[in-house]
């Protein structure tokens, strides 16, 4: 016991020295990385050096080393036979309560994948986003080999749609617009989840895991995926990072000043943070302007990628079967994509969204980014007021 509590003394004191810098000198990214893997190694260190048969894994925002100071230390048990292993997995429980940190655990076995694979997104979720922390590599190689495996065509789309659909009801209850005025800075439109909902979608539709060992957040490393990928833009890419990282540190300031764990960004916690960046009270305006440019990114970003899948899930029509909409554009069943690989002018891009409307459709990925950098570029757009306007007059 001895031996726990003074494990804990000194994880404490680390904890402190990390939190108590100047907060407005403080790097989400960096104080959240920093603080996963202070955990990682007091997890580790109260193990000890003893062998087991199970694994222990970090899921949730612990698993993504991109804990904030409030956040649960989710622990996720995985074992071939719980019984067999269930004296060792109590007792470490009990050793992490005496050194004084409260995980949030759960322990699986393998027959739980085929269990909670449609019945509980939330849990199933849960099962592709761990990081290995201690235990049997062999274990924690075959629960991910049986994961992936269960990931048919039939079952990524059943998986998509519920996330699609889940995606709904958290707007339902925690606000469907990115500009919502006291939002949840997880959960809203055009928060953290919105995101991470993304990586859901990548994981599943292309039968890959993204917990890798780099000491890094998964976000970070997920941008790097989508840019190896091509999935966007380098552009949108540092936009949807900056983005992120400003919404992770507005979280991890959230939980500082109030001294407790909590999402929701109201007035008052506004005008306390807006300090802590440097604005004064009655700049609050431009603060918040600068957070809802963040989470319209995210929010943009996730509709776009909802789209994107929903697409590729459903029968798509042969490119013989495309609509000509002009000399420049094309509609093949609900995606519009252009005929030409010259620059866009503004007035090409005018008429893309004019029949995006009409027609109730959406844009490829390709005219999607390109619509992206000419925007976010708008300097260098070359406006043809005539062919604007004529094309607009009705």
């Amino acid at each position: 016991m001895n031996d726990f509590k003074t494990i804990a003394k000194d994880f404490n004191k680390r904890k402190d020295q990390l939190f108590n810098q100047e907060l407005k000198q403080m790097d989400s990214f960096k104080i959240s990385v920093e603080y996963s893997l202070l955990v990682e190694e007091l997890i580790r260190t109260i193990a000890g050096t003893k062998k087991y048969n199970f694994v222990l894994a970090s899921s949730g925002s612990f698993s993504r080393r991109e804990l904030s100071p409030f956040s649960d230390i989710d622990l996720i048990f995985i074992a071939d036979s719980i019984d067999e292993n269930e004296n060792d997995i109590s007792e470490l429980v009990k050793s992490f309560w005496d050194s004084g940190i409260e995980p949030s655990h759960t322990v699986r076995d393998f027959s739980d994948i085929d269990k909670y694979l449609l019945t509980d997104l939330h849990s199933f979720t849960q099962f592709f986003e761990t990081r290995y922390l201690l235990g049997s590599n062999t274990v924690y190689k075959n629960w991910n080999k049986t994961l992936l495996n269960s990931l048919t065509d039939k079952i990524k789309a059943k998986l998509l749609n519920a996330l699609f659909e889940d995606i709904k009801l958290r707007y339902d209850k925690y606000g469907d617009s990115p500009k919502v005025l006291e939002p949840n800075v997880k959960l809203s439109a055009g928060g953290l989840r919105d995101f991470q909902a993304v990586e859901w979608m990548y994981i599943f539709k292309n039968n890959t895991l993204l917990n890798k060992q780099n000491e890094t957040t998964q976000a970070e490393e997920f941008i790097n995926t989508l840019i190896n990928d091509n999935i966007t833009s380098k552009e949108e890419c540092k936009k949807l990072l900056d983005s992120y990282k400003l919404i992770l540190s507005i979280r991890n300031l959230l939980h500082l000043t109030s001294n407790t764990k909590t999402d929701w960004f109201e007035f008052k916690s506004q005008i306390r943070i807006a300090e802590i960046f440097g604005y004064k009270e009655n700049d609050l305006t431009k603060f918040m302007r600068k957070y809802f440019e963040a989470s319209n990114a995210l929010n943009r970003f996730s509709k776009s990628m909802i789209k994107k899948y929903s697409e590729e899930i459903t029968t798509r029509i042969p490119s013989s079967l495309a609509i000509v909409l002009d000399d420049d554009f094309k509609l093949a069943g609900k995606i519009i994509s252009r005929n030409v690989k010259t620059d866009m002018t503004f007035s090409d891009i005018l008429r893309a969204f004019y029949y995006r409307g009409l027609y109730s459709a959406r844009f490829d990925e390709s005219l999607r980014i390109s619509i992206i950098e000419k925007v976010e570029g708008f300097d260098s757009l070359e406006v043809s007021k005539t062919a604007s306007s004529v094309f607009f007059i009705f």
